[in-house]
């Protein structure tokens, strides 16, 4: 009996284990099944960018481009003809011209031969005139390019260099004879060799002739000047040429022919003395006073006394 009762409470206490262990079961089933019901897959990003191609940037439209307005036309320059001294230009060893100089316009004054328009109507109307009075004058050399003068200043170098001389002295002999370029003043337009048909020689006998007596006489009346004279040589660095003639214009011949200057002194003396005087300390100071006023400033301030 005993033995019965014992066997049956075992057998009960199994059961309840049993019913325990379902019951833990059927838990943890239902639990792992709504975890997998409740959980949702991440979404899947839409822009995925491949590692093999660059990641591609937004188009950015490039600025308006601001509506280009008409350049305003510059002014032209404003020439004053006081300051226009064109006429006034110097060419020398010491002075050379602005690199690849010319005349802005040239006209021709005798078959071959050309020279600054502004200055042709002179010398035409000086040979015209001449020859009413019995006097032939030629012209035998004019304008000459900077290509022109180099021509000649390379041939007449090596001329003496076919004789033996030296570089250095072929190049001294030359630079006496005929100038370098950019130091000719045939070069600046305004300059004519002038002879007669009865003496085409440019040496010291063609001073000798009725043309360059006239011409030495009457030339600055239409703006020209002996541009090398015998007695300023030591001023101009060149040699006595009576048929060199030189434009500057009526008014500056005039005052070189009174005065008996070359152009050097003229220019560098005489003319800048003069803007001196009216420019003691500048444009706007005031005029000086002259002997006649200081004169009668100082008879007025006797008076008061």
């Amino acid at each position: 009996m005993a033995n019965r009762r014992k066997k049956a409470r075992t057998q009960s206490k199994y059961r309840r284990r049993r019913l325990l262990l379902a019951l833990i079961v059927i838990g943890l089933v239902g639990g792992a099944g709504w975890l997998i019901g409740t959980r949702q897959p991440a979404p899947k990003d839409k822009t995925e960018v491949s590692q093999e191609a660059e990641p591609s940037q937004p188009e950015i439209s490039p600025p308006a481009e601001p509506e280009a307005s008409e350049p305003e036309p510059e002014p032209e320059p404003v020439i004053q003809t006081p300051d226009d001294e064109w006429q006034l230009i110097l060419a020398s060893a010491l002075n050379p011209l602005p690199a690849g100089y010319a005349p802005p316009e040239l006209e021709t004054v005798a078959p071959g031969y050309q020279v600054d328009s502004r200055m042709a109507p002179a010398l035409k109307k000086m040979i015209a005139e001449a020859k009413t009075e019995g006097i032939s004058l030629m012209v035998c050399s004019a304008y000459r390019s900077e290509e022109r003068q180099k021509e000649l200043y390379e041939n007449k170098i090596a001329e003496h260099k076919a004789t033996g001389k030296s570089d250095e002295e072929a190049t001294a002999v030359a630079a006496s004879i005929v100038l370098p370029p950019g130091t000719s003043e045939h070069q600046t337009g305004l300059a004519a060799d002038i002879v007669t048909p009865e003496n085409q020689n440019l040496d010291d006998s063609f001073a000798q002739t009725p043309a360059a007596k006239w011409m030495a006489e009457h030339s600055w009346k239409y703006g020209f000047i002996l541009r090398y004279p015998q007695d300023k040589q030591e001023i101009t660095n060149i040699i006595y040429e009576p048929w060199h003639f030189r434009y500057v214009g009526e008014e500056h011949a005039k005052a070189i022919y009174e005065g008996g200057y070359c152009l050097e002194e003229y220019l560098y003396g005489v003319l800048n003395y003069k803007r001196l005087e009216l420019f003691v300390i500048s444009p706007t100071a005031k005029p000086i006073e002259t002997d006649e006023a200081q004169q009668s400033e100082t008879e007025t301030e006797m008076k008061e006394q």
